[in-house]
């Protein structure tokens, strides 16, 4: 605002110089643009504010999957949110916890043959753009730690974490044959000394193991 006063008066010693003009609307398009973004931050404020009221509600009343879904809506609103996804996270915990108590003829899975394998899909990108695309994807879907899914398939066992850390997204994956292992880091070999380096829980870190 200094600044701006100082052309203002430059303007008013010399009206027709057209310099401290220029200066004078820069700095206004620069302050319009400030309060444009302001404004739009706290309209995004207000409807996260919204939907986290109504996802807390759904996981206070025990209703998880509705949560899930309210708090991934929160992080399409201000993707940069921890709260989100730490409830997220609470929450696949919790249904693994329930899914590891409940019988075996659930309906879901009475429709699966009983001996057919949890599957992952082999993970390739073509480009860097699919890549960007699919890490974004894991930003949303997972809580800032690490989630650990384990896969076990009729002729080998992938344990894949999911890695958010900073605000980065990586995908591990252990790939257990009968003849030996194999790392990856995204869809990029890796050494298991480095694939070990990164799994290993840090102090103070947010940690869940699933099975698939």
């Amino acid at each position: 605002m200094k600044l701006l006063n100082k052309y203002k008066e430059a303007l008013k010693i010399k009206p027709t110089e057209k310099y401290p003009q220029q200066k004078i609307n820069e700095i206004d398009n620069i302050l319009s643009q400030f309060a444009a973004e302001k404004k739009k931050r706290q309209e995004l404020e207000k409807k996260y504010n919204q939907v986290i009221a109504k996802a807390d509600q759904l996981f206070d009343n025990a209703k998880y999957d509705e949560a899930l879904k309210e708090y991934e809506n929160a992080l399409t609103i201000l993707p940069d949110e921890i709260y989100p996804k730490q409830k997220i996270g609470k929450i696949r915990e919790i249904k693994s916890l329930l899914a590891k108590g409940e019988p075996k003829t659930t309906p879901a899975q009475k429709a699966t043959p009983v001996n057919q394998d949890t599957k992952l899909p082999d993970l390739k990108f073509n480009n860097n753009e699919e890549k960007e695309k699919y890490l974004k994807e894991l930003l949303v879907k997972y809580p800032p730690g690490i989630t650990c899914e384990i896969y076990k398939e009729k002729y080998r066992t992938i344990t894949r974490y999911i890695i958010i850390r900073e605000n980065e997204a990586n995908d591990f994956r252990e790939i257990r044959y009968n003849w030996g292992v194999e790392y990856y880091r995204n869809d990029k070999p890796i050494t298991g000394l480095y694939f070990k380096s990164q799994v290993s829980q840090r102090e103070g870190e947010y940690f869940v193991r699933i099975e698939m």
